[in-house]
């Protein structure tokens, strides 16, 4: 999509972008924008000068179709919620050829890109093939080079065969016979988009046993590491929806938001304007029942009932499942040897998740086993800072190891989990 202005119509340095990028982009939605600048009975003749010039120097002769807006009243309209503003500003015409394009065009213009491309390389390829050779031909090499010459033309008529299919698909613009017309199908496409918006999935990534495995390498301990990575993803997607969906804030404001400590660690992810538009509906409406609260008053347990807690929070929520579901996984691969082996070198869990993991292991042997590993762990990160501790006078400093070093922060992980899931 090429935005120009119509004060200062394709600048030489716009010109030359658009040369260097003819031989890669076939596909280009050419906007004027500053329309509103033009008053309305100048408005024909200025585009289409800005249209000439597009086909003069660019040489794409009557394919041009430009798209007349003006980006500061199609704002203007979005924030007033102004239809007839909106529709002046030209925005609605360009997103409704955006999303046909989408719809229709897409894949076709893409694989017209790469069967391209992949002509390029086998014309390249069938020229040095067709070149002299260096080395003195025999009967064996003419052979070859005959067989090979062959399979190059055969791949390059190939190519040019399905390029030409691809184009003539993409040039043409339109639906095959029997699909969809875009008119019918962009609401149903749009209904589908705003239902998935409506809640946002809760996606608890896959556990295979190769991915546990590598878990038990790290000096961490595994299940809260995977629960903080459940619980970033979660944040993350949530942050998105709520500076840009009216859907999801709506939904936000009706459960009220999520804990204190996931509202905090929303808003490290979000900037000031996502907040501000997530959280405005919800302090709107906690307003409007404090008012409710004014006229009958109400006991401090109701305001109090007013802020999220662990049991009904959203985030709160993942990470139990998440939780829940790696507990079962690990306690499934310790009741096999090898799993057990692979636990005997790691650093093992957290307390929490030890007893959790404990509740959830088949054998008396098997709790056995965990308590004597933890016990082994505790009792090695003592040692070890107990060393690091002696060593810190100026004359052994250096003496120290990496180890040692960070025995404190692996006790403590053992002792509490992880800092970024430590749930009240």
């Amino acid at each position: 999509m090429f935005v120009t202005g119509v004060d200062t119509p394709l600048t030489s340095l716009e010109l030359a972008f658009i040369k260097d990028i003819e031989n890669y982009v076939d596909k280009i939605f050419w906007v004027i924008n500053k329309i509103d600048l033009v008053a309305d009975n100048e408005r024909d003749d200025v585009l289409n000068f800005v249209t000439g010039i597009i086909q003069t120097k660019t040489g794409c002769g009557g394919l041009v179709k430009v798209f007349p807006v003006s980006a500061r009243n199609g704002l203007s309209a979005k924030l007033a919620g102004d239809p007839v503003l909106a529709e002046q500003s030209g925005l609605p015409v360009l997103e409704a050829a955006l999303a046909a394009f989408l719809v229709e065009e897409k894949s076709a213009a893409f694989l017209a890109v790469i069967a391209h491309k992949i002509l390029v390389i086998a014309k390249e390829i069938g020229k040095g093939i067709l070149s002299e050779p260096s080395s003195p031909a025999t009967s064996e090499s003419i052979c070859q080079s005959a067989t090979v010459r062959l399979d190059s033309a055969v791949a390059i008529a190939a190519i040019m065969a399905v390029r030409t299919k691809l184009e003539a698909m993409y040039r043409g613009c339109r639906p095959e016979k029997g699909s969809k017309d875009v008119d019918t199908e962009l609401p149903a496409i749009k209904t589908r988009q705003s239902e998935r918006i409506r809640r946002p999935a809760v996606i608890i990534p896959t556990l295979a046993a190769a991915d546990m495995a590598a878990d038990l390498q790290i000096p961490d301990c595994p299940v809260c590491r995977h629960i903080a990575k459940c619980s970033d993803k979660f944040l993350e997607y949530w942050q998105y929806r709520l500076s840009s969906d009216e859907r999801t804030q709506n939904e936000f404001a009706v459960e009220r938001g999520f804990c204190p400590l996931h509202t905090w660690q929303l808003l490290a992810i979000s900037s000031p304007h996502g907040a501000s538009v997530g959280y405005a509906q919800l302090a709107e409406q906690l307003a409007q029942q404090l008012t409710k609260y004014l006229a009958v008053p109400a006991e401090g347990e109701a305001v109090r009932r007013l802020v999220r807690d662990s049991q009904n929070c959203r985030v709160c929520n993942l990470i139990r499942q998440a939780e829940t579901d790696y507990i079962h996984k690990l306690a499934g691969m310790i009741d096999h040897t090898d799993g057990r082996k692979q636990y005997r070198y790691s650093p093992g869990v957290c307390l929490r998740h030890l007893g959790m993991l404990m509740d959830n292991v088949a054998t008396t042997e098997d709790r056995k086993f965990l308590l004597g590993h933890a016990a082994r762990c505790f009792a090695e990160d003592a040692e070890d800072m107990q060393s690091y501790a002696m060593k810190y006078e100026a004359v052994r400093r250096a003496l120290h190891n990496r180890n040692e070093e960070d025995a404190y922060r692996r006790a403590i992980i053992r002792l509490v989990g992880d800092r970024s899931v430590c749930l009240p």
